[in-house]
């Protein structure tokens, strides 16, 4: 487990997904509701990891009604996140007591490090251009 952020009555954090099949290296973004006393919300991975290639949460936000928006990498990055091939990443959104997710950009080209909340809006950065959206309440 890496850093952990608390934002409210949420506490937000990723860990290897034990579930995922394969030899591959999985990472899910898991928020928790402390008041409640269970998961809010689940980033699922990108991939099953099958196919021996990693999927890791390269950086996420919260905001204090439990929603989280994260940038994920699959297929170019090992566990020990050095690169191997080009990765492709994508931007998502995820919302407590919501079931999946939604998916706001996937490509190449995505900065996997620039995703950033200014209020009400998350950003980051594909192909040198800053991208902006909703972040969910």
């Amino acid at each position: 487990m890496r850093a952990v952020r608390f934002v409210g009555r949420y506490v937000a954090f990723v860990v290897v997904d034990e579930d995922a099949a394969g030899p591959g290296h999985a990472e899910k973004l898991v928020v928790t509701d402390l008041l409640a006393g269970h998961q809010a919300a689940v980033g699922p991975p990108l991939v099953e990891g099958r196919d021996g290639s990693s999927y890791i949460v390269t950086k996420y936000v919260v905001r204090a009604s439990g929603a989280a928006a994260y940038i994920a990498s699959h297929g170019g990055v090992n566990a020990d996140r050095s690169a191997n091939v080009v990765p492709d990443f994508a931007v998502r959104t995820i919302r407590p007591h919501i079931r999946g997710f939604t998916e706001l950009d996937r490509g190449e080209d995505i900065d996997g490090g620039s995703l950033q909340r200014v209020g009400s809006t998350i950003t980051w950065t594909r192909g040198g251009a800053t991208k902006r959206a909703p972040f969910p309440r």
